[in-house]
């Protein structure tokens, strides 16, 4: 039986889209305008793009991501 969704592809997708709207946003990028819209639509919806006046920007968690730090499990 064949797999129908490809996942590495669709995170790859993903993952360009939110490197272009990080570095430049604006004008879509060149890849097919539906899914990059589906895309930027649920990163909007989970509060990480926004759209003004046609363009879409990045919100502030994609521009100032929050630093992590590494935790020690000390469980007794």
């Amino acid at each position: 039986m064949v797999e129908r969704r490809n996942y590495w592809t669709r995170a790859a997708v993903s993952a360009r889209i939110v490197k272009w709207l990080k570095n430049q946003g604006g004008e879509l990028p060149p890849d097919d305008p539906t899914i990059v819209e589906r895309v930027l639509k649920w990163l909007a919806y989970r509060g990480l793009a926004r759209k003004e006046s046609g363009t879409w920007k990045p919100a502030s968690p994609l521009v100032n991501p929050a630093a992590l730090k590494k935790v020690s499990e000390d469980i007794d």
